[in-house]
């Protein structure tokens, strides 16, 4: 599983989680096959973060610029831009 932030404009972080069911080794398996299909999964995902990194970090999302493809992540955007939002201060500007 793979979070991101965003800490400023045009920089993310990475937020990665990797789990493995040990389980699926088999009842024989010695300790070796989960550490190496964990190392394989490490190496896979930080290969492919390093690979997309420059994209994501120069990415930007516009209205009318989303292919029929994003429409999940149009109704997401859409979704952001609806969601109310505090004015903590409100009550107390005159």
């Amino acid at each position: 599983m793979v979070g991101f932030g965003l800490p400023q404009p045009g920089q993310h972080e990475v937020f990665a989680i990797l789990a493995l069911d040990t389980g699926q080794c088999g009842t024989d398996a010695s300790d070796k096959v989960p550490d190496e299909r964990f190392q394989i999964a490490e190496q896979l995902m930080h290969r492919t973060i390093n690979e997309d990194k420059d994209i994501l970090n120069t990415i930007h999302y516009r209205p009318g610029k989303l292919t029929r493809g994003d429409r999940t992540l149009a109704r997401y955007l859409q979704f952001l831009r609806d969601y109310p939002r505090a004015h903590s201060s409100g009550p107390f500007i005159n």
